[in-house]
């Protein structure tokens, strides 16, 4: 273990965001394109009906009235006429100042293929929108957000930020920032670090513009592929990863890391026509799609002690954000049109069992050599009182066996 990581008692956290969080789930809907029949689903606010289909299992309102169970709860649903910046502040709520507070955060992107994943987490494809504030996505409204609190920053604190970009494709890790490296990526795991990528590089930043400059290079290195359901398919899973680490003034270091996964899209093969390479990855990606869904489903069972993260690459890097030290929400993108009912319905599923997630959150922070310095002497100091206070309580009972055994009658 490093010492430099050294877990500090709780007493010297003074952050009030510590404890037990469920995982936030938001759906968003993706608009009709013209000529295209509209679903028989139904929104009421924060609830999706489907007729004939079951929902969130049922639970009593706040009136006292009882649901009868038809309709998927979630934390947010936005309509097809929602904006980029409407799901922006839903998705990263207060995300980003957890983030610089040294907390660990996660978004994930989930839905069929060709329901808004990618646009979602960054944007037109090809880079195209990132300078206009409507069609921009979450990630390079993140970036922005990151870097004007920092600037904005006035405790004294200075900042380091590093982002890294992962790929997995056919069970395989690649760095998207280095395509042409021979150097094999493996997931590693350890008590103190969780999980991480060894191997993976990770690119010191000093503005949203060349974090998105980045982020460009690793897109373009991605592999996509043109299907039935979607011209510019996603063939594999994407993790764009931010890490902030923040000394302040006392000397306390704190490393926050915000996650982005945009997942590929499940798919019916039936649907999307794919043969040959296509056929295998789709394939791949429903594998570890339904080793995701079966990781939700055993964390969501208060029962289930196993949670089979190691099944699938995909599970296993997303293990600290799926019931451990991350502020994780889901968004779900979902078809609106009617051929697409049975696919919206598994999602609508996926995202209702993710929200019985729970995570354990803490800040992750560690102490310079002077504060390290400071509580050992604090420790010490306290350690010296209690030794002397045992040492009295002694005195007092040797003082009050002397005194029972010269008492007649006593002892003896």
């Amino acid at each position: 273990m490093d010492p430099n990581n050294a877990a500090i008692p709780a007493e010297e956290d003074k952050n009030r965001h510590d404890g037990e969080e469920r995982c936030r789930v938001i759906i968003r809907l993706k608009p009709l394109e013209k000529g295209e029949k509209e679903g028989p689903m139904r929104v009421e606010g924060e609830k999706i009906f489907v007729p004939g289909v079951q929902g969130t299992p049922s639970r009593r309102r706040k009136g006292g009235d009882d649901d009868d169970g038809s309709a998927f709860h979630f934390d947010q649903v936005f309509p097809t006429d929602c904006t980029q910046e409407d799901v922006f502040q839903s998705v990263l709520q207060n995300s980003v100042s957890y983030v610089l507070e040294g907390f660990n955060a996660t978004v994930l992107a989930y839905g069929q293929t060709g329901a808004g994943k990618t646009y979602n987490m960054f944007g037109p494809p090809g880079g195209e929108g990132l300078d206009d504030q409507d069609q921009r996505g979450i990630i390079p409204r993140a970036l922005d957000e990151i870097f004007d609190r920092i600037e904005r920053d006035q405790s004294g604190s200075s900042f380091e930020v590093k982002l890294s970009m992962v790929e997995i494709y056919l069970e395989e890790l690649l760095d998207l920032l280095r395509p042409n490296s021979c150097q094999r990526l493996r997931l590693r795991e350890s008590v103190y670090q969780g999980v991480w990528v060894e191997g993976l590089s990770h690119h010191p930043i000093a503005s949203s513009r060349a974090a998105l400059e980045l982020v460009l290079d690793g897109m373009a290195n991605r592999t996509v592929g043109a299907t039935n359901m979607n011209d510019a398919s996603s063939r594999s899973h994407c993790v764009v990863s931010l890490r902030v680490e923040r000394a302040t003034q006392d000397g306390v270091v704190q490393s926050g890391v915000l996650h982005f996964a945009d997942l590929a899209g499940m798919e019916r093969v039936d649907r999307t026509g794919a043969q040959g390479q296509t056929l295998e990855e789709a394939k791949r990606i429903n594998l570890s799609l339904s080793a995701l869904g079966n990781c939700i489903g055993a964390l969501s069972d208060p029962f289930r002690t196993h949670i089979p993260f190691r099944d699938a690459k995909l599970t296993f890097l997303l293990k600290n954000s799926l019931g451990g030290n991350a502020k994780t929400t889901l968004l779900v993108a979902c078809s609106s049109r009617q051929r697409d009912a049975d696919e919206t319905v598994t999602a609508l599923r996926f995202g209702a069992r993710a929200r019985a997630v729970k995570n354990v959150v803490r800040v992750n922070q560690k102490l310079c050599a002077q504060e390290l310095q400071r509580l050992l002497d604090k420790l010490q100091e306290e350690h010296r009182v209690l030794q002397g206070y045992c040492l009295a309580l002694e005195q007092q009972l040797d003082a009050a066996h002397s005194k029972e055994n010269a008492t007649p009658g006593g002892a003896g």
